[in-house]
């Protein structure tokens, strides 16, 4: 394989790997590969200097510039909890009715991400709050009404935004009439593709303009009407397709491009 190959492969993946500290096999991994970006999860995290200085560790391992990552939605998903304390769920916030509530959820993990070194927040969750994935999402779905969740959404970036980080609508199309927790078992949501575009999908529609990132969710989704094995493996593909030719597009990597510069964290 070439060197410019590997690296063209590498800035496909962001990748997490285990401990606190930088390590010479992650120091080798990061400089072979050259990744996109790196994720840390709740494992990596033991105080706030801590954080900060293995993600300068992690940018002075590939000259490539780096998306630094978390899952950070407030509520059950806070990656901060021990460090920082915790920060309320998306349905606690949304539950206040107040707009400016949902802008400042936002900004204040925007700020809390920046301060640690990160500069993509894995949120907001996107996901409608049908009654079918109460059990498995709880208060990380706010509304299952779509027009209600893009509001929550919108001003959730734009908090966001204004911290310097990128946020990340997931998960595309749609977990939210999935019964089962996709990081244990593949959840399957027999819903007609109408009914999905009219639903699930209106978010990721209406804010096509403001998403930086779309998380696509590993957990298998097949429409009802959907029989054929092929399409099922490409049914992803081709809804992701279909919204790009029949919406205006979500900002591309020319958008990644031009935005970097102004959130990437410098040691």
């Amino acid at each position: 394989m070439t060197p410019l190959a590997q690296t063209n492969i590498g800035q496909l993946l962001i990748i997490g790997f285990n401990g606190t500290g930088m390590s010479p096999s992650l120091a080798s991994l990061l400089g072979r590969i050259r990744p996109a970006g790196v994720i840390l999860f709740a494992r990596n995290l033991d105080a706030p200097q801590q954080t900060w200085q293995l993600l300068a560790d992690c940018r002075k391992c590939t000259d490539a510039a780096l998306f630094t990552c978390i899952d950070l939605e407030g509520g059950v998903v806070d990656r901060f909890r021990e460090i920082l304390g915790p920060t309320p769920s998306p349905a606690e916030v949304y539950a206040s009715g107040d707009r400016g509530l949902f802008r400042s959820h936002g900004n204040v993990i925007g700020e809390n991400c920046r301060a640690l070194g990160f500069n993509v927040d894995f949120a907001p969750v996107l996901d409608l709050a049908f009654e079918a994935s109460r059990s498995v999402m709880g208060s990380r779905a706010v509304s299952a009404d779509p027009k209600q969740v893009v509001i929550y959404a919108r001003e959730f970036l734009r908090g966001l935004d204004d911290a310097g980080v990128l946020g990340c609508g997931k998960h595309f199309p749609g977990l939210g009439e999935g019964k089962l927790d996709s990081h244990a078992r593949l959840p399957v949501v027999a819903k007609p593709y109408r009914r999905l575009w009219q639903q699930d999908l209106v978010p990721y529609r209406s804010l096509r303009r403001e998403l930086p990132i779309a998380y696509l969710c590993d957990g298998q989704r097949v429409p009802e009407d959907l029989h054929d094995a092929e399409d099922r493996r490409l049914w992803l593909v081709r809804t992701a397709l279909d919204l790009k030719s029949r919406s205006r597009p979500f900002r591309d990597e020319g958008f990644l491009a031009r935005n970097f510069g102004r959130v990437q964290t410098h040691a």
